[in-house]
């Protein structure tokens, strides 16, 4: 049974919650992306994770030793999983942007992906960290994570079209220069 994350607007406010399909109310919106981003988002806003300061970040601040790299051969450009990352104010926009969609068709619920669109691989993503900060911090390269496929790229055509999302932050400098 998949796990998603479900924005539930009601009478005590909004509230995330993991909810399986079969335990959605009758107006539901969950907002899906296939990374962790959204995972970690949920858990900031429920106070159990700091994403103000991720763990890349925490590398090239010097209050972590190194970052680990898991897999180095799938089939990419430079053999890192390729991933989708989305800026959280992007992303809180589209909940927002959700929750309009829901008071206006009070009687329908959908399901949206959510993401950039671009894809990003963890090289990129560390090369560009330590561009942006002027710091080099030590990598580790690590054997694969089970079950992690090599990309992983929103179709967010929906959420663009239906609730005309348009994301502020589309480039992985403009993602990383805010953190």
């Amino acid at each position: 049974m998949k796990i998603v994350p479900v924005i539930l607007s009601g009478g005590s406010g909004t509230r995330l919650w993991p909810l399986s399909r079969k335990q959605y109310p009758k107006q539901y919106l969950p907002l899906v992306n296939d990374n962790t981003m959204l995972q970690e988002t949920i858990l900031r806003l429920s106070g159990l994770n700091n994403l103000e300061n991720p763990i890349i970040m925490q590398a090239a601040n010097g209050q972590r030793d190194s970052v680990s790299i898991f897999g180095n051969d799938y089939d990419t450009n430079d053999g890192t999983c390729v991933r989708d990352y989305i800026h959280v104010n992007d992303l809180a926009n589209a909940h927002l942007k959700g929750l309009d969609y829901l008071n206006q068709n009070e009687s329908s619920s959908a399901e949206f992906n959510l993401g950039n669109g671009n894809g990003f691989s963890v090289k990129e993503v560390i090369q560009q960290v330590k561009d942006i900060t002027g710091k080099d911090f030590k990598v580790l390269e690590e054997g694969r994570r089970g079950g992690d496929p090599s990309t992983l790229i929103a179709r967010d055509k929906k959420a663009n079209k239906v609730l005309k999302l348009k994301v502020n932050y589309s480039t992985l400098r403009s993602i990383i220069q805010t953190l």
